[in-house]
Order: structure tokens, then sequence, then C-alpha cells
């Protein structure tokens, strides 16, 4: 991976992949129908949890497979140029995953097409949690 950006489902439907990227999709239940992706991405992972640290009941978490197959994804992908991620903001979610992945892979972090504005106060921590847990390369510390 050469980069990682993170961005709102709707311009991610209405994107057309970069070369040889994969998708990263996260999603809840009340997201409505899942979103309709370009047929040219590499490969598209959809993961289903909320937006939550786990203080509100009923609400799916972040959970350790979740991260896993993040990694899964990445494993089976070691020559793509970009993962792209995504949530229905592009806020917190995505930019959790899209923040570690840049920081524990030392590859660029990119808010949409922009450089990320430090500090970024809305990544999911949970999420950042997580894939710290997950990552086979345990090279972020937090």
């Amino acid at each position: 991976m050469k980069k990682v950006s993170f961005w709102p489902r709707a311009a991610v439907e209405k994107m057309e992949p970069p070369e040889n990227s994969v998708l990263i999709s996260v999603f809840d239940r009340s997201d409505g129908p899942l979103a309709r992706y370009h047929p040219k991405w590499v490969e598209v992972l959809q993961l289903r949890f909320h937006d939550t640290d786990g203080s509100q009941l009923g609400l799916e978490l972040c959970q350790l497979e979740h991260a896993t197959q993040i990694f899964d994804l990445l494993a089976r992908h070691p020559d793509c140029h970009e993962v792209v991620v995504h949530c229905a903001q592009g806020k917190s979610r995505s930019a959790a995953i899209a923040l570690y992945l840049g920081e524990s892979r030392n590859v660029p972090c990119l808010q949409q097409d922009k450089k990320v504005a430090r500090p970024y106060f809305f990544a999911n921590g949970r999420v950042t949690a997580c894939l710290c847990d997950a990552d086979p390369e345990n090279t972020f510390l937090s």
C-alpha cells in the first residue's frame, strides 16, 4: 500500500477507483441498503458496526474479528496502490482505520484528497484499539 484515504459513503459511491485499489466499507444497520460501488475495485471488504465506544446499549461494536479482516485484506493485496476507507460521514470509523494504517505502515493518510489536519480528534477510539490488538506487525504504540 502506497497510501490510505478516508471518505464519506456518498463520495465513494460516485468514485471511480484509483488504479489497483481496495475499498473498506464500514456501515451499520441504520445506513439503509448496502452502498453500490464501481466494479473496478480490486476487492471490497464490508464491515458492519456502529460508531460507538460501547457505552450505548444495543449497538453493534467494532470487534477484533473486524480488525483481523482488515489485516487479512492487506495480506491478500500487498501490492495495492491505495486503501480507501469509508463510513457514513467519513469522519470517525473510517478515519480510525485509515489513520491507524497510515501511521502503522508509514504511508500517507489523506482525508479525501487532502492531508489530514493534525491533531485529528474524531477517530473512533474503539476501532483504533481493535486494530492495535489485531495488528500482526504490532508496530503502532497507542
